[in-house]
């Protein structure tokens, strides 16, 4: 994802992964069945996420989208949360 985002700068092309946890989707549920609703994200909070990264001016980032303790993170958490792990990770160098 860095990689590509860094070889696909110069044509101003964002490279971003959406790293949703479990989303309630009809392809899980004819995979696994019925689940408890609180255990699975929505796909409209995952849909959401992948907008506001898309207007977002994030690149090479992995935004991992999950479930808070009242329902899904905001996407801006989600992106906050992937910056402060880059930077540790680059931080270390």
């Amino acid at each position: 994802t860095q990689a590509l985002s860094e070889e696909w700068a110069k044509q101003e092309i964002k490279v971003n992964v959406i790293n949703p946890e479990r989303t309630a989707t009809p392809m899980r549920t004819a995979a696994f069945g019925d689940e408890s609703p609180q255990s699975l994200l929505s796909a409209e909070s995952v849909a959401q996420t992948s907008l506001d990264v898309i207007a977002s001016s994030v690149t090479g980032m992995v935004i991992d989208v999950r479930r808070g303790q009242d329902g899904a993170h905001s996407a801006a958490d989600s992106i906050d949360h992937a910056l402060q792990a880059q930077e540790n990770t680059l931080g270390g160098f």
